[in-house]
């Protein structure tokens, strides 16, 4: 009899550190679903939230001024959260149907990288030729392209061929406002968006109109 109580005492005991082990077991697996839960609102949330102020780009018509402050500001995003450290990287494709001189090429894909320094190029080569003198006369670049900005090309070749670095200088500085304003005013074509498992954008891909 004494036997039998003892055996039924170390049965409970036993269901009863089953029961416990249970319960800590299904209580751990709720604390880690919920934690799991948390975990993807915030980053759907975290994706949400990064996705929006891109996703404005999403349309089949944004200039190239704003295809320029998009190129900005993917490339500021790959420094402040580089690859090297684990990010992906943003990345920016922009396919061009014209050519714009040397800067930018029919039908070549630029990456945000590529497009801010090209066009960096040609902003510090307006800034140059601007503020340059010529040395003949001593006349503001700036001033004489505005002066000069109704005259024939015909009448400019014949009348101010010389001196040569001055027309040379006025022609180049044309040239490069014209381009950097064929540029800015064109059109591009959202063609589109990839995303991650977590839905945050990881590629734009947009083509000129």
């Amino acid at each position: 009899m004494e036997n039998a109580v003892k055996a039924l005492e170390i049965a409970s005991g036993v269901f009863l550190g089953l029961l416990i082990l249970g319960a800590l077991v299904l209580g751990y697996n709720r604390v880690s679903e919920l934690r799991r839960t948390q975990y993807e609102v915030e980053q759907d949330q975290q994706s949400a939230d990064f996705n929006k102020s891109y996703e404005a780009y999403n349309t089949k018509s944004v200039y190239g001024s704003e295809i320029f402050s998009l190129a900005n500001k993917v490339v500021d995003y790959n420094k402040a959260y580089p690859a090297e450290e684990g990010y992906e990287e943003l990345i920016l494709a922009v396919t061009f149907t014209k050519d714009y001189g040397a800067y930018f090429q029919k039908n070549m894909e630029y990456t945000a990288t590529s497009i801010t320094a090209q066009y960096e190029t040609i902003a510090k080569k307006i800034r140059k030729d601007g503020s340059n003198e010529i040395k003949s006369s001593k006349t503001n670049v700036t001033k004489k392209v505005q002066e000069w900005s109704k005259v024939s090309s015909s009448t400019l070749n014949s009348s101010f061929v010389k001196p040569s670095n001055e027309y040379k200088a006025i022609t180049d500085y044309k040239q490069l406002t014209n381009v950097q304003n064929d540029i800015v005013r064109t059109t591009f074509k959202c063609i589109g968006y990839d995303y991650d498992t977590n839905g945050k954008i990881t590629k734009m891909s947009f083509v000129e109109n």
